[in-house]
């Protein structure tokens, strides 16, 4: 996964005399591990909005090593996005009349005029490491928790490099060496963890 560097990034929202984030400069280089804490309200998902390229600055760059987010048209930042990040938002945003496994592999029909097979095998992999096993009752009937073990596996098809679930609840997948908490940002094994509680 890229270093990621930010550069004199504001975010300002209508309405609003200060800035709803005000970031002069950070670099986080792939193997270091940071913590970013704060109440609610303070900025945290916002952040996670600008890496993501979902939310545009006021001012300033971000860059993932050569890809300035800044520069990127809309389909080129959903592309980029599609190969690198997976996102569990808050509310999931799972379509409630199908089932788990449809869920997961939802994105992929983006991508896939006919989802691969392996993809499929992936889906029915990552949903029994975070416990689902729900036969086709549809995400509707699910409980909160259960909804977000399906937005977690979904987050991990495509296998990005880094995912963050920005959920309050801790999630916890079977084979990880530990529950994650919420708003937990993660790169793969060989790349850093960065947690924004």
């Amino acid at each position: 996964m890229p270093a990621l560097e930010l550069h004199e990034v504001t975010v300002r929202y209508s309405g609003c005399d200060a800035p709803a984030l005000q970031i002069p400069h950070l670099r986080i280089a792939q193997g270091e591990t940071v913590a970013i804490t704060g109440p609610s309200g303070s900025g945290k998902t916002t952040l996670i909005s600008i890496l993501c390229g979902l939310e545009q600055p006021a001012t300033g760059t971000i860059r993932w090593d050569d890809v300035n987010l800044n520069l990127l048209p809309e389909t080129r930042k959903d592309r980029w996005r599609a190969r690198h990040i997976g996102l569990v938002m808050q509310d999931f945003h799972l379509h409630p009349g199908l089932g788990a496994r449809e869920n997961v592999l939802l994105p992929a029909h983006f991508r896939h005029w006919r989802v691969p097979g392996e993809l499929k095998r992936r889906a029915d992999e990552l949903l029994e490491r975070v416990g689902i096993r729900t036969g086709s009752r549809p995400v509707g009937k699910f409980s909160r928790g259960e909804m977000q073990r399906v937005a977690v596996a979904r987050a991990m098809l495509m296998s990005p490099p880094c995912w963050s679930p920005t959920s309050r609840r801790p999630v916890s997948i079977r084979g990880t060496a530990k529950t994650l908490p919420a708003c937990f940002w993660i790169w793969r094994a060989s790349s850093p963890s960065h947690c924004w509680p």
